[in-house]
């Protein structure tokens, strides 16, 4: 029930003042006016003193969290501090434990109230699990072994971007040898392979990669003494051909363009990360494993760190639109977002998404829903390429280029050149040239085998003549 007061009707219990017209849900036996010493008076028993936050004073209060807290006026009693709800919430819920992860076995923190509801002490542990589950329930009956071998030596084995391939590629594998009532791994034979390669190929696969994959995981078997029979992947039966695939490097016009783009639509964050594909040719996952101590502003270079695709550190340099838009991206940096990576999420968040630049400048420099126009695909590891042939064309070693690009072999960094129509044009008639000079040169300087039997002739008779 709403009670409508009057202006002058309600008076202060501690000056007397007339209190303005109000309206409240509930009737109280004292009222109070705007003056704190009339408050304190009156609802002394719950009014506390205050303290006035200003702006970057205090820290959130919860662990890994740096962030300030917004400014404003708090009670002075209060010792806790929290920058938003989240991280209040997750404060508190870490005092309490409600049981143990089924995925990790570690403790669950949540509220009492949800205690028998939760099982999991995240949501990526819960998908981890719940995969685990389905990987073992469409292995069948090698579900046990391959569980085994995924969670000890693939993870070991393997790189971390590795690790879902493999499991889809064995998980198909056994599917098939379901599908075929092969249950005993130890009569599995090259005939096996051959036919499982046919169907892959019957169903569409164009890849032999999965081969190799195979291959390991029966020479695990082997070493672990799970099989006596030899390994029934043969090299030169079941290997793969790899088709030759020309560098795609973007042209100087569709570079123009893609800047063009970029500058009008991206963000700080994405011209800084197109510029570090084309100036220094990283690749997309190396942009995101940056951190603010790599990058060298006096020298102009920046340290990749392992792990990466070679796992090979090294320190390429960048030039001016690296330099440029990095000194815009430290002006805009969270300073407060609790992590040291050079590149972060407009929140604050580092980047754990491998694809996370390939996605948002593919969004912003394709034609789409977004926007009608821009270019018609987008690959960001096409500016690797861009940077190695634009290095070559101007007469960079190749050595130089192998060395900054983290290549191990001739042959890896020639995947990424291709060598311009003009330059192969001049290198020919560099080429040319010296040839028609040395072939000059031996028409002048050479003589005949007649004409040098008669010199050596001559000289033998002067010879015995000077004797005599």
């Amino acid at each position: 029930m709403k009670h409508n007061f009057v202006q002058g009707e309600i008076r202060c219990a501690n000056c007397g003042d007339g209190l303005p017209a109000f309206q409240t849900s509930r009737k109280l036996h004292a009222y109070a006016c705007k003056k704190p010493a009339c408050k304190r008076a009156v609802f002394g028993y719950f009014m506390q003193e205050t303290r006035t936050v200003a702006e970057g004073e205090v820290t959130c209060s919860l662990e890994g969290c740096c962030r300030p807290v917004k400014p404003g006026t708090y009670q002075k009693r209060k010792k806790v501090f929290f920058c938003s709800y989240s991280c209040e919430r997750k404060h508190y819920r870490q005092q309490f434990v409600i049981g143990t992860c089924l995925h990790c076995n570690g403790p669950i923190h949540a509220y009492p109230h949800e205690m028998g509801k939760r099982r999991f002490c995240s949501n990526q542990h819960q998908l981890a699990y719940r995969g685990r589950r389905h990987t073992k329930a469409r292995a069948g009956v090698h579900g046990e072994i391959l569980d085994f071998y995924l969670q000890g030596f693939a993870r070991v084995h393997y790189k971390p971007r590795s690790w879902n391939r493999v499991r889809n590629t064995l998980v198909a594998f056994f599917e098939y040898l379901d599908k075929q009532a092969l249950h005993d791994l130890e009569k599995i034979t090259a005939p096996d392979i051959t036919a499982y390669i046919v169907h892959e190929h019957q169903r569409g696969l164009q890849t032999h990669g999965y081969v190799s994959e195979i291959k390991t995981f029966f020479e695990w078997l082997l070493s672990e003494g799970r099989r006596k029979a030899p390994n029934p992947v043969v090299n030169n039966i079941h290997g793969e051909r790899r088709s030759w695939k020309p560098p795609r490097p973007f042209s100087e016009r569709e570079m123009r363009q893609m800047w063009s783009l970029v500058e009008e639509r991206g963000t700080t964050l994405l011209k800084l990360a197109f510029a570090f594909g084309e100036e220094c040719g990283l690749r997309v996952s190396e942009v995101n494993n940056i951190r603010l101590e790599d990058v060298d502003q006096v020298e102009q270079r920046v340290f990749i760190r392992t792990p990466n695709k070679t796992d090979t550190p090294r320190r390429p340099f960048f030039h001016e639109k690296v330099q440029r838009y990095l000194a815009e991206w430290l002006k805009e940096r969270d300073p407060h977002c609790g992590h040291d990576f050079l590149l972060h999420r407009p929140k604050g968040q580092f980047i754990k998404e491998v694809a996370y630049f390939q996605s948002e400048l593919k969004d912003i420099l394709c034609a789409g829903f977004r926007y009608p126009t821009g270019m018609p695909s987008f690959s960001f590891h096409r500016l690797r390429h861009t940077w190695a042939t634009r290095l070559a064309d101007v007469g960079t070693d190749i050595a130089v280029v192998m060395e900054l690009g983290g290549w191990k072999s001739l042959a890896g960094v020639s995947r990424y050149i291709r060598i311009s129509e003009q330059r192969k044009h001049e290198a020919y008639q560099v080429a040319m040239e010296k040839m028609k000079e040395q072939r000059e040169l031996g028409e002048q300087t050479s003589i005949s085998i007649a004409d040098l039997a008669v010199i050596d002739a001559i000289e033998d008779a002067n010879g015995r003549n000077a004797g005599t």
